[in-house]
């Protein structure tokens, strides 16, 4: 169990630390352009939010899944192997839909800014 929460205690810092990089990198960068549009500004937000709502699902898939392989009041390691699949499925099902919200919002948002800089130029 020590093992399991930190290992999702390490990956969570080293994820929070990616996030914290990833908009300081995206900051200074559009510190360089001119603003981007409200609907681009959006857009990033979502893609954000995706992006971390992806993770925490994914976390706490890993750790259902983990907390499964550590039960020993089930008697049944068929019971076990079910529940850890669930875990497992959680975090693949979480992942997927953050990609889902993701690819998409980024697309649109690059999209959205080469209009923006065609239209200004």
């Amino acid at each position: 169990m020590r093992l399991a929460v930190a290992l999702l205690a390490g990956w969570l810092f080293i994820g929070t630390l990616g996030g914290a990089a990833t908009g300081w990198l995206v900051r200074h960068v559009w510190r360089r352009q001119p603003p981007p549009s409200f609907s681009v500004r959006s857009l990033a937000i979502a893609a954000v939010m995706g992006t971390l709502g992806s993770m925490l699902g994914t976390a706490f898939g890993v750790v259902k899944a983990l907390l499964a392989m550590q039960d020993a009041t089930t008697p049944h390691s068929s019971e076990r192997a079910r529940t850890f699949a669930r875990g497992i499925s959680f975090t693949m099902n979480s992942m997927a839909l953050g990609l889902v919200v993701w690819v998409p919002t980024i697309v649109i948002a690059v999209a959205f800014l080469r209009r923006d800089r065609q239209t200004k130029s």
